[in-house]
């Protein structure tokens, strides 16, 4: 999993660093993109199917309560992106990871 998160955000870096300095063309900035979303790809099914296995070792009252828990802190999540930059869609162009 931290193999996926280095290389997660050693192509966002790149990625960041050719739209700061706005001199690849646009082909290039695809292939750059594409780099950027397969290790993001590969953590969200991780993270999808972790978050399966453990809904199927909890009880229904403890799968509800975590369900509440998950909306809790989506509905937190944007409101705090709107907050971010008055629009809701994030800091900038390109996703911000922790």
């Amino acid at each position: 999993m931290a193999s996926f998160v280095d290389e997660l955000h050693k192509q966002r870096d790149l990625l960041e660093q050719m739209a700061r300095e706005r001199t690849a063309d646009d082909a290039t900035i695809t292939v750059q993109i594409s780099k950027f979303e397969a290790p993001q790809a590969e953590l969200d099914k991780s993270r999808i199917l972790m978050d399966y296995k453990i809904s199927r070792v909890l009880t229904d009252d403890q799968n509800k309560k975590l369900q509440a828990y998950w909306e809790r802190q989506r509905a937190a999540d944007w409101a705090a992106r709107c907050a971010a930059d008055g629009r809701g869609r994030g800091r900038g162009p390109f996703p911000r990871l922790p």
